[in-house]
């Protein structure tokens, strides 16, 4: 038996903790409600050390840390966790694998971000554009999904932990136990991690945070499903006997996955991770071998360090530069240039921080983050703090940079702060650096504080 190792992720404001085993080709692992890592525990077993395979307790569950409000677990953030975990570790892309509230964070992953994804494979999850619009339809889907406004409720916690967990058990404990496929440590494990608090309520707080379910008058924007294409190959792996989806949401998926694979097994149920590990195990092995050897995002390497000159990849272009396009409104935090490089601006007490992908088409031909993106990031690190902090719009009077090594993959972070804060002339620094935590590059300037009448005039 390979060898499984723990260990945390600081990503977008929380440690993740994950398991990992194995050192080949990166294939990250996301659990569904009411689970944690140790739902992929034999199908990683399975797989060896063929793969890094890492599991990871997606945020609030079992042993990662989850944010303090309710908004924090909007599948914004939720894809954040995703996009900021392959970068720290260590790669450019990933084969993600993802099972119900997992596999909804997958899908989402691929189409906001398919850059970092060789490939996605979903277990027993619909698609999440296809699956709002079959709610919305009040038939099959609304009936099966009524039990998420039941988690929605304040009484949540009260209802899911009647009987000791009575139906949890039924549903996953006992038939795995009873089949082999769950060792009584393993079913005390499962008892443990429901049995906490804070674990129980992040995991209902998913369905809370992204009102999930039927229309209940309180509902989220419907979804645009042209806008949910899924543009990176895919592999399905369905339970027929799944009785919270209904069978439309697999068929219908072709309509946005043109790239698809879809393995189904006619006698198991939404818990076909337990049912079926080594079957499971043996497709994902195949879908994701099979990707490199085809040459699917061949043109990148799964380590930072060894990335190869190449061409723009275009379809991750278009679809950024038309995200883009579609959301941005021409003011601080969500102006084009913002929306194009995917920047995340967020405000300490006295700090702006500013982070964005590490994207094909922002490398100079050396293959490295070009030096004008970087002191871009500056400026606008340093201009939404000076906004932030006095209300008015500035213009940049003088900048200095010094770079320090380049960014080749994942991510990079930089943080503005004041040298001197004047009432109309103002010093500021900021510093950047890579997901690994090392330093990119550094600058200096000074900005000019501007009225609201020279702001307008500007």
């Amino acid at each position: 038996m390979v060898a499984s190792k723990h260990g945390t992720l600081a990503v977008n404001g929380v440690r993740l903790h994950f398991v990992e085993q194995g050192d080949g080709a990166p294939i990250l692992f996301l659990h569904g409600f009411p689970e944690y890592w140790g739902a992929w525990r034999r199908v990683m077993e399975e797989l060896g050390d063929q793969f890094r395979s890492v599991a990871i307790d997606t945020r609030g569950i079992n042993l990662s840390e989850g944010p303090a409000r309710l908004h924090g677990y909007d599948m914004r953030e939720l894809v954040k966790d995703v996009r900021q975990a392959v970068a720290m570790l260590g790669y450019e892309k990933v084969t993600l694998v993802g099972h119900d509230w997992g596999g909804f964070i997958a899908w989402e992953t691929a189409i906001r971000h398919p850059e970092v994804l060789e490939g996605l494979v979903i277990i027993n999850t619909a698609h999440t554009g296809i699956f709002d619009r079959e709610l919305r339809k009040d038939g099959a889907q609304a009936a099966a999904s009524r039990y998420m406004l039941a988690f929605r409720s304040s009484r949540g916690e009260e209802l899911v932990s009647r009987n000791d967990f009575a139906g949890f058990r039924r549903e996953i404990i006992d038939p795995h136990l009873a089949s082999g496929m769950m060792t009584k440590e393993e079913a005390a494990e499962y008892l443990a991690v429901w049995q906490d608090a804070k674990s129980l309520t992040a995991g209902l707080d998913y369905y809370r945070a992204n009102k999930s379910g039927p229309p209940s008058g309180d509902d989220p924007e419907p979804r645009h499903v042209p806008d949910t294409v899924v543009r990176v190959p895919t592999l399905v792996i369905w339970g027929d006997k799944d009785v919270y989806f209904t069978p439309d949401n697999v068929d219908l998926m072709r309509e946005v996955v043109p790239n698809l694979t879809v393995h189904r097994f006619a006698e198991n149920n939404h818990w076909i991770v337990h049912q079926k590990p080594k079957e499971i195990a043996a497709l994902i092995a195949k879908f994701a071998l099979g990707n490199r050897r085809s040459g699917v995002h061949s043109e990148s390497s799964s380590t930072p360090t060894q990335i190869k000159r190449k061409a723009i990849d275009e379809v991750e272009f278009l679809s950024v530069a038309s995200e883009a396009l579609r959301t941005y409104d021409q003011d601080f935090q969500t102006f084009f240039l913002a929306k194009l490089l995917d920047a995340e601006i967020a405000f300490g007490v006295d700090t702006c921080t500013v982070t964005i992908p590490v994207r094909d088409f922002l490398r100079n031909p050396q293959g490295t983050l070009h030096g004008g993106i970087i002191a871009t990031l500056f400026d606008i690190s340093m201009g939404h703090l000076l906004k932030h902090a006095s209300g008015d719009a500035g213009t940049t009077l003088e900048m200095k940079v010094q770079y320090l090594r380049p960014a080749r993959a994942g991510s990079v972070t930089c943080e503005a702060r004041f040298n001197k804060q004047g009432r109309t002339i103002s010093y500021l620094e900021a510093k950047m650096f890579d997901a690994t935590g090392m330093p990119v590059a550094v600058a200096t300037s000074t900005w000019q504080r501007l009225s609201p009448r020279d702001a307008n005039r500007s």
